[in-house]
């Protein structure tokens, strides 16, 4: 799990970046990288990377 320090760093780039044609996002499947991707993305599609399946 992420701790605040990191999600509001990772949430304060994806908010400077143009994000208006992210259509897909891989990643982990952390609760909060899922969280950003949502809400700061436009709910793109998420595929889950292998490494991270549990």
């Amino acid at each position: 799990m992420l701790d605040r320090k990191w999600i509001g760093t990772i949430n304060d780039y994806v908010q400077s970046c143009d994000t208006s044609l992210v259509q897909i996002v891989v990643m982990g499947l952390s609760k909060s990288l899922n969280h950003t991707a949502l809400n700061d993305l436009g709910h793109p599609l998420i595929i889950a990377r292998r490494f991270h399946l549990i």
